[in-house]
């Protein structure tokens, strides 16, 4: 009988724990890193960033302390996304916000300089690595840069780490605006 014959042949191929198999590759925990994706600051954006950027630990790792209040926040976004010299990136997970990256090339130079923060749910699992990572080609070509300074205040280890991973060379404890 051919059915028989073809339901045994079926049997050498398939174990009866496909639904078992399906159910486990569900419940174990995703790779966050291959639903990470970067794109252009929005317009839309500008009230995410400022929460951000009011983030208690972000004004702690800032060279300014004080809260930002909305109205120069908004001036100061819609000047950003408009300069030709700024990119300002988000980093998404999952088409989720997390992150925000930002190069700035001060006229008449070739050297731009970076910074970013990560939201607060968010960090610890490498994404201001990923985001220096995936932008600063980007970086580079877009604003016609020669190299990236980060200014990282010297209390702001994890900030370090990130520069440090993502290649960036330590060239030592410098004084800005009366912060190490």
């Amino acid at each position: 009988n051919k059915r028989l014959d073809f339901s045994a042949r079926l049997k050498t191929l398939v174990d009866g724990r496909g639904a078992e198999r399906v159910v486990s590759h569900l419940l174990k925990p995703a790779n966050e890193k291959s639903f990470l994706s970067i794109r252009k600051a929005l317009p839309g954006d500008k009230f995410l960033l400022w929460q951000w950027v009011n983030d208690q630990a972000v004004r702690t790792n800032s060279f300014h302390h004080e809260p930002v209040d909305l109205t120069s926040h908004e001036k100061w976004y819609n000047d950003r996304l408009s300069s030709a010299s700024t990119r300002l990136w988000i980093l998404e997970v999952g088409g989720i916000p997390v992150g925000q990256i930002r190069y700035d090339k001060p006229e008449g130079q070739s050297c731009g300089v970076i910074a970013y923060s990560v939201s607060q749910g968010y960090r610890g699992k490498g994404y201001g690595t990923e985001m220096i990572l995936r932008t600063r080609e980007l970086a580079y070509r877009e604003l016609g840069l020669s190299e990236i300074q980060a200014n990282v205040l010297l209390s702001n280890k994890t900030s370090i780490g990130s520069f440090l991973k993502a290649g960036f060379t330590d060239l030592g404890e410098n004084v800005i605006e009366g912060h190490r």
